[in-house]
């Protein structure tokens, strides 16, 4: 099933690289630097909510992968519509916030002197949508969540290509009618956030999703779902801090055009991360799976094999990527815009280290192991988040990103192989 899932997977990355790729090529000639760098900066926002569903999207691979393995003492339909219901309530309220936040704050003062005067209201209104569509994106990934619980990861993947696919034509076409930065949000982000709604159909199908039941299933999984989420709600805090800030760090201490920058550099490396995230991406489920039936010989082997495979693999693209960097840049832009090496470089640094640990952090979160990441993520804030400001003010973007690289090779090595070794091995001990 993972296997299946994990070509379902190359198919929907696909997909969404060719929109990354489009976006740049197609967008940012007649947007110009300063408008696109709004853009991603806008997009960047998403970043900043990835907290906002209470981690009951990740508590539910785990819930509902006990519950098809009969080790949660729940039904599965009960597992599956509850955990649902409870985000449509929590999707809806942030979908309200989100837009009514986003139409009082005073962007222009955060921006300052980054963004002409004229922008201003384009930035405004593009936030304004983004918040009132984030919402249906953090009930889809929700249900996604699901698919992993249920082995059916593959079924997802589909969906999400489809929506790719979608919103790669609609952008061809707005793109070619030069339409602004409100209209391309919605072609690319909100059809990928509310065409998955269709997941839904072979879960009723199933008997898996009770619309009828939908109040008592809720009440049934609330408690649970925010016990169990409250932990990765710690680290999904902490990537908003840490990570998820960058778009408006960068944007407000650098200006616009140097995130735009850094988002078309992050997004050619993110052909380096792609192939591993593909790989081991359906494994929590699978991790999820056997930890509930307790098989840690299959845990360990999948484990170090993915450990291996994602190092090697992410050593050779990014090295690639690194080296023929000029050429890339200069056929995705269209000339547009150049980077300096030292960004290119600390960028590929970075690539390297998020691939390695990408398979770790997979099997982390598989087998319920969030406490020692909760952690990390707490020590991190009040740690690197303060010298990652300051490397950004006092010595610019790539500085930034090699303060990243430190702390999180510090952070590793601390909690997970020091402080919290006992527990974060215990999963792959025999039983």
């Amino acid at each position: 099933m993972a296997a299946y899932t994990s070509l379902a997977h190359v198919v929907a990355m696909a997909a969404q690289a060719a929109v990354s790729i489009a976006t740049v090529r197609l967008t940012l000639p007649y947007l110009g630097e300063e408008r696109f760098g709004i853009w991603m900066t806008v997009m960047g926002i998403t970043g900043l909510l990835t907290f906002a569903d209470l981690g009951i999207g990740n508590a539910l691979v785990a819930r509902v992968a006990a519950a098809r393995a009969d080790a949660a003492g729940v039904p599965v339909h009960v597992a599956i519509t509850g955990g649902l219901a409870c985000l449509f309530v929590v999707a809806a309220v942030v979908s309200l916030a989100a837009a009514t936040a986003s139409a009082v704050i005073p962007w222009g003062w955060f921006l300052g002197h980054h963004v002409a005067p004229g922008l201003e209201a384009e930035f405004r209104q593009s936030a304004v949508m983004l918040g009132g569509l984030f919402g249906a994106f953090l009930f889809t990934s929700g249900l996604r969540k699901v698919y992993e619980g249920l082995q059916q990861g593959y079924t997802a993947h589909a969906a999400m290509a489809l929506s790719s696919c979608s919103s790669l034509a609609l952008l061809a076409f707005a793109a070619s009618q030069q339409r602004g930065i409100p209209v391309l949000i919605a072609v690319t982000f909100g059809v990928t956030a509310l065409l998955p709604m269709a997941l839904l159909v072979p879960l009723i199908r199933c008997g898996y999703f009770h619309g009828r039941s939908m109040r008592s299933a809720r009440q049934h999984e609330w408690r649970h779902l925010l016990g169990a989420g409250s932990q990765y709600s710690v680290v999904q805090v902490g990537s908003l801090l840490l990570t998820g800030s960058e778009p408006m760090l960068v944007s407000g201490l650098q200006g616009p055009a140097a995130f735009g920058e850094l988002a078309v550099v992050q997004r050619m490396f993110q052909i380096a991360i792609t192939p591993i995230r593909v790989l081991v991406a359906p494994y929590w489920g699978a991790y999820a799976d056997a930890h509930a039936r307790g098989d840690s010989g299959y845990i360990r082997r999948t484990l170090i094999q993915q450990v291996a495979m994602a190092g090697i693999t992410t050593l050779v693209i990014a090295a690639a990527v690194t080296w023929w960097s000029d050429w890339i840049m200069a056929v995705w832009t269209k000339g547009a815009m150049t980077v300096g090496p030292r960004l290119i470089l600390a960028c590929c640094v970075l690539c390297m280290l998020d691939g390695a640990m990408l398979p770790f952090g997979i099997y982390l979160n598989g087998v319920g192991c969030v406490r020692p990441q909760a952690m990390a993520t707490a020590f991190a804030i009040f740690t690197y988040f303060p010298a990652k400001i300051l490397a950004l003010a006092y010595g610019g973007v790539e500085w930034m990103i090699w303060t990243t690289i430190a702390f999180q090779v510090g952070n590793t090595l601390l909690f997970y192989a020091v402080l919290y070794r006992e527990q974060v091995w215990h999963a792959i001990r025999s039983r």
